[in-house]
């Protein structure tokens, strides 16, 4: 199995999760939170499976910044916000290959389905439904800036500018 890399390194690692203690849940001090994100991965495509979007809160630290992923509970650190990104995407990026070789692709849905992280999750829909009252959401802007990459993408292949003229060329290649 083979993710995409992403570049950089996190900075201070440390997980917040242990799979051995089931029934248990981390706390989210509201004023540490600096933020929220998704990040994704794409597997190859030698693969059988998808990895879903994982998701992410940012804290304030006393050396930085802390990425903490929601899924798997893992957490990595940097002096700024791209850092710790960076670190935490290397980090699952590790932690999925590690966990699939070593055990399957089950154990992944094992540990994303106990309630650990639970107090973050409640953090992370609160910040995300507070931004989607002035359009400002994780998954709009995401989908945004993705429909915007591809419009590029596709005015300097055929050079076409204009929405109608994308819907045209989505309609030929479906056909």
């Amino acid at each position: 199995m083979r993710l995409c890399p992403v570049q950089g390194r996190g900075g201070v690692v440390k997980t917040v999760y242990n799979p051995q203690k089931v029934g248990y849940s981390i706390g989210m001090d509201k004023e540490k939170c600096a933020g929220i994100g998704k990040i994704v991965l794409n597997a190859a495509d030698t693969t059988t499976y998808n990895i879903p979007h994982l998701h992410f809160i940012l804290a304030k630290a006393e050396y930085g910044i802390e990425a903490i992923n929601l899924e798997f509970g893992l957490v990595a650190s940097g002096t700024t916000p791209p850092e710790a990104i960076q670190g935490l995407s290397a980090m699952l990026i590790e932690y999925i290959q590690r966990t699939i070789a070593t055990f399957s692709y089950d154990k992944l849905i094992e540990v994303v389905t106990t309630d650990a992280m639970n107090a973050y999750w409640t953090e992370y829909h609160r910040i995300e439904f507070t931004l989607a009252k002035t359009k400002q959401d994780i998954g709009h802007v995401f989908e945004e800036a993705l429909t915007r990459k591809i419009r590029r993408e596709l005015m300097e292949k055929y050079g076409i500018r204009t929405k109608t003229q994308f819907a045209v060329v989505e309609d030929v290649k479906a056909a």
